[in-house]
């Protein structure tokens, strides 16, 4: 998702000092988010004592992770840029539109840009919901309202006896080209109630862990998540899942028996500061591949719920 900082800004007309938020990523397939950029407002502040606004020359990168874009505006040599560009290129591949994403000085080239690269793939990845996309969500939304109606009509056969319709629910719950991918509501409850139950105890932000830690394959937790996402309508309890459901991310496979990252949970307050110190600096080293690769499968997830209507 789009990334914030604090930063300290003195006020160019009063020498005014306060506090502002700033973009260090931005998701454009939000078009309020896109709206910021064209309307040259992104990284624009405004001083609390004179109400003088100034438009900060701040290195950030926008992206749309549907549409594979990505593009650095970077007003001047950033290290951080580089070292993120680096990052991206080893865990998704030199090659990867995060690895490849042009880094720009000129704010007019970094918006032309932008646009050029949503027309050269505006045609098999909208950005818009176009007529295109207009119709494959149409699509999506009469494939459920057909498994409701294979549900229906499995219901009706129950009615002739509850031990044939309750044994025929489940045979066709495994039979058939979509009903594989398929799980019933009451399978799902149990998935994510299990997965809820492991949350209570699991990574805390800086850290990452293992999937074996699950209860459930991840991919089972996932679609046991949407699931509920598309037959539940209580506001809070859908908060809940979308929230779930982006926090998979924090296991990946391959992490190990030991969870990885900064546990400021359980630090040793007792140990030799210098000590501590080298442990959390050898601790964030460990897990920064691991942490990139958590934070790009956070982004996309969040797109695969956009791109469902369930965001």
């Amino acid at each position: 998702m789009s990334k914030t900082l604090q930063a300290r800004i003195r006020c160019p007309n009063c020498k005014n000092q306060f506090e502002a938020t700033l973009y260090r990523s931005i998701w454009i397939e939000f078009p309020e988010n896109r709206k910021l950029i064209f309307d040259d407002n992104i990284n624009r502040v405004t001083c609390p004592a004179c109400k003088m606004q100034t438009k900060l020359e701040f290195p950030f990168l926008c992206t749309n992770v549907k549409e594979h874009i990505a593009v650095w505006y970077e007003p001047y040599p950033d290290a951080d840029v580089e070292k993120d560009a680096q990052l991206y290129a080893r865990h998704h591949g030199p090659s990867s539109f995060y690895a490849t994403a042009p880094r720009i000085r000129d704010w007019n080239a970094f918006k032309e840009k932008i646009v050029e690269l949503e027309e050269r793939t505006g045609v098999k990845l909208p950005s818009r919901l176009s007529p295109e996309m207009q119709e494959k969500m149409q699509g999506f939304m009469n494939h459920l309202k057909d498994n409701q109606a294979k549900k229906q009509q499995e219901k009706a056969k129950s009615r002739v006896g509850s031990a044939v319709g309750i044994f025929s629910s489940v045979i066709n719950a495994v039979r058939g080209d979509k009903a594989k991918r398929e799980m019933t509501v009451a399978h799902a409850e149990v998935v994510v109630t299990a997965y809820g139950a492991i949350l209570e105890s699991g990574p805390v932000p800086g850290t990452v862990a293992d999937d074996s830690e699950l209860p459930f394959p991840k991919e089972t937790i996932k679609q046991a998540l949407l699931l509920l996402l598309r037959t539940r309508s209580d506001p809070k309890l859908r908060e809940h899942l979308k929230s779930g459901f982006i926090l998979l991310a924090d296991w990946q496979s391959g992490v190990g028996p030991v969870r990885l990252g900064v546990d400021f949970t359980k630090i040793d307050l007792t140990q030799d500061a210098m000590v501590l110190a080298k442990r959390h600096k050898a601790d964030a080293e460990a897990a920064e591949k691991w942490l990139a690769v958590a934070k790009a499968e956070q982004e996309a997830l969040v797109t695969e719920l956009q791109a469902l209507g369930l965001w």
